[in-house]
């Protein structure tokens, strides 16, 4: 909701009051000053009203005092939003005494106001009386461990609670230990959230057993635990929220899986293979003037001894070197997964910070491989380490392109877990002999230096050393059998299927005794690792029935989805691959090739094997169906990354308006994305068409839409329909949102600026206008999944 003019709120104060209204919603409408106001029309309201919600309202401590006395009077409240109103310590204590007397409340939410250790005592003594209530949320506040062992002797009189949140509050394995002790006395409890807290192994324990048969917490059903520095758990186990399912886990668990991904990142012809061949290769001086390109992803498994509680643990690297051509970007993101990475990226020491598109990867990193975090409570997400190579192609004692970089501005600068900047890598068998010896020194130095941190590191991410049930070390081997991994010489160790179904899996799981409860959490894992392709679960893919029944052999799809996505402009005119074509890209054989480089390749490949790798692509919306005459598939399919992008002078149409939508990212797989999706709408796409211009027709309105990547910027000209221009922008916004909701955009329209949050999957439809900055405001109403509701801003100039 918008925020109010006085005269505005003491309107719909006093309607209130006139309508004996039950429920009276304030989200975000009130500025702090106005408390007074609110305080001066709130006993009116008493003998009626039963639920308040006064959330982000900028009250403070000052507003706190205001509105205690008035507060007072609701006797009748039962449902009481107080949340992100920065009350602080002080703002707590003055309503404490008032929210003490409200004791027919049911439901209270605090959620994000500093209230700390200072005013824990204050809320405290407050819940002694508070005894009806059955939903308590309290994230956000950081109690820390002093602050959560007094709140706990509040917590112990909330019998009937159902519902507590205490996510977010750093209260440590001491805090936890004294909450443990509370929670003995909430047997109603169904729902705890305890995310993000610093929680150990030992507190985990302590809390799953009280949820044990016959204990206080044994109708619990959801548990929150994720984003702790839980070892003894799967991420994936954590993730169910399930403390049956993590009690099952704990009793069956084994040894631990001992192995992680290496995935290597970075512009294409920058020397990533030279770096993979030379850091976990047998030779530190590889070298191939003529070494192809990597055109999808090439793997390697390679055996290290990693540091580990004072010692050596052998652990399996497995490495995944990404192609860095930018029509492979888009499909590199279904193959990256975001738990047990940890990320090279390489940069050039030949060109700038900007030429080896540093920020663009480690973004990506950010979004697609970070965006759960890393699992232990670090926000940076995955550990990254960024490797300069190419410094052979530098000239000594002349100046290099290259800005200097450290570990510690990247981390301040990206808010991600950068480990270390290694430099110096960087050799070729051309060198004269004055530069060979020193070259070759500081290059060997650089590879011990990146392998040593690598050790370092590895055995501590997120569920290397998480020990995991005998039987799903069964089934991963088995599934090593069946997708077995690169041999001798690019060749196979074994015969590879190129999928298998999820019933041969269940029957596997079954063969070896792994509980049904724990298949789909043990198939994520193995997802995760690389060990399998699976999208029949992923809710951002638009599945088929055939998908979800298919768990592929990441080895084997790559090769014919990549040469699809890397075909090539040529005759491919416009991002279209005819029937013909895909026949010709595609080709149906009974028999491979057994010396192709390609797995695939060296299999056959038939009919079903064409359709289901096409139907795997659209799912993922890397392609899409053209429909032809009568709106049936024509057989052609459009694949957005064969675009080109326009060359031609950009002409401003006559009469347009002009909006702007800046992204703090604005990775271009969501605008091909969006392209496929709205292909039918595309005004000339045979010649027209380009992967950062094109035109919709919609709603009597032309919308051409320039994409710059580099300013991270959507600039949208609208002409037609003056009074349609708005709706238009709208729906094009709404429809990037779809794609990628959790973003923070900024929109301007002729200089005019305001916020546009993106809080989930939403659906815009125009509510009304209110004057702003001397213009107009466009307010959108934002259905958002889980039905909390938002609201989205722009401006418009008369």
């Amino acid at each position: 909701m918008a925020r109010l003019t006085d005269a505005e709120l003491i309107a719909l104060l006093d309607k209130a009051a006139r309508d004996r209204a039950t429920e009276l919603d304030l989200r975000r409408t009130l500025e702090g000053r106005q408390a007074s106001i609110l305080a001066s029309r709130l006993p009116a309201l008493a003998e009626h009203l039963t639920t308040l919600n006064v959330w982000d309202n900028r009250l403070g401590a000052e507003g706190a005092t205001v509105l205690a006395p008035a507060l007072e009077q609701l006797t009748s409240l039962k449902w009481f939003n107080l949340g992100a109103n920065s009350l602080g310590p002080d703002g707590v204590a003055e309503l404490a005494p008032t929210i003490a007397r409200l004791t027919n409340l049911i439901d209270l939410d605090l959620t994000e106001n500093g209230i700390g250790p200072g005013g824990a005592a204050s809320l405290a003594s407050a819940l002694e009386r508070l005894t009806s209530l059955t939903g308590f949320y309290l994230s956000y506040n950081d109690f820390g461990p002093r602050g959560m062992a007094v709140l706990a002797s509040g917590l112990k009189h909330l019998t009937r609670l159902n519902v507590l949140d205490l996510g977010n509050n750093c209260m440590g394995p001491e805090g936890a230990s004294a909450l443990a002790l509370a929670l003995e006395r909430l047997t109603s409890l169904t729902l705890l959230d305890l995310r993000n807290n610093g929680l150990d192994d030992d507190a985990a324990r302590a809390l799953l057993a009280l949820t044990q048969p016959g204990r206080p917490l044994a109708t619990l059903q959801r548990l929150f635990l994720f984003s702790n520095p839980i070892t003894i758990l799967s991420d994936e186990v954590v993730d169910t929220n399930d403390p049956a399912l993590m009690r099952r886990w704990l009793e069956q668990a084994g040894e631990p899986l001992w192995a992680a991904k290496v995935v290597i990142l970075g512009d294409g012809r920058l020397g990533k293979t030279h770096l993979r061949e030379r850091v976990f290769g047998d030779d530190p001086l590889y070298y191939n003037a003529h070494e192809p390109s990597t055109h999808n992803i090439a793997h390697l498994r390679v055996p290290t001894e990693a540091q580990w509680e004072g010692g050596t643990q052998r652990v399996t690297l497995l490495v995944w070197d990404f192609g860095g051509q930018s029509e492979l970007h888009s499909a590199h993101r279904f193959f990256l997964s975001d738990r047990r990475n940890l990320f090279l990226v390489v940069v050039d020491a030949a060109r700038s910070r900007a030429g080896n598109h540093l920020d663009y990867w480690l973004r990506t990193i950010a979004e697609e491989a970070g965006r759960r975090g890393d699992g232990s409570g670090n926000a940076g997400g995955p550990p990254v380490i960024v490797v300069i190579a190419g410094c052979d192609r530098v000239p000594a004692g002349q100046p290099r392109p290259l800005e200097a970089l450290t570990a510690g501005a990247l981390r301040e600068q990206t808010g991600l877990n950068i480990l270390a900047v290694v430099d110096g890598m960087g050799w070729n068998d051309q060198l004269s002999r004055g530069e060979r010896a020193a070259r070759e020194r500081e290059h060997r130095d650089a590879i011990t230096r990146l392998r040593a941190i690598i050790d370092g590191h590895i055995a501590h991410l997120p569920g290397v050393s998480t020990p995991y049930p005998e039987a799903f070390h069964e089934v991963a081997a088995w599934l090593d059998d069946e997708f077995p991994p690169e041999g001798t010489h690019g060749q196979d160790s074994g015969k590879s299927q190129k999928y298998v179904t999820t019933q041969a899996y269940k029957r596997t799981c079954e063969e070896y005794g792994l509980h049904s409860s724990l298949r789909d959490v043990c198939l994520h894992d193995l997802r995760n690792l690389g060990v399998l392709h699976y999208v029949g679960d992923d809710p951002t893919v638009r599945n088929s029935s055939e998908l979800a029944d298919l768990l592929f052999n990441p080895r084997w799809v790559k090769g014919p989805a990549y040469t699809l996505v890397r075909a090539g402009t040529g005759d491919h005119e416009y991002g279209v691959i005819t029937a013909a074509q895909l026949n010709h890209l595609l080709p149906v054989r009974d028999t491979g090739n057994a010396d192709a480089d390609e797995l695939w390749q060296r299999l056959s490949f038939s009919q079903p094997d064409r359709r289901r790798v096409l139907e795997l692509m659209k799912a993922c919306e890397l392609i899409f169906d053209i429909e032809g005459e009568g709106g049936r598939p024509s057989g052609a399919v459009l694949v957005p990354d064969l675009l080109e992008r326009r060359r031609a002078p950009f002409v401003k149409p006559d009469g347009a308006t002009c909006w702007a939508a800046k992204y703090e990212h604005l990775p271009e797989w969501m605008v091909l994305r969006f392209i496929g999706r709205r292909y039918r709408d595309i005004l000339d796409p045979q010649t027209q068409l380009f992967r950062d211009q094109f035109t919709l027709s919609e709603q009597d309105c032309r919308a051409t839409v320039r994409i710059s990547l580099d300013q991270r910027k959507i600039d949208v000209w609208i002409d037609g329909d003056t009074s349609r221009r708005e709706r238009v922008f709208g729906s094009i916004m709404g429809g990037l949102n779809a794609i990628r909701p959790a973003q923070s955009v900024r929109q301007e329209h002729e200089g005019a600026l305001a916020t546009l949050r993106k809080l989930a999957e939403a659906e815009y439809e125009p509510k009304g206008r209110r004057g702003l900055y001397g213009g107009l405001l466009t307010f959108w109403e934002v259905t958002v999944r889980g039905g909390v509701r938002g609201a989205i801003e722009a401006t418009k100039s008369e």
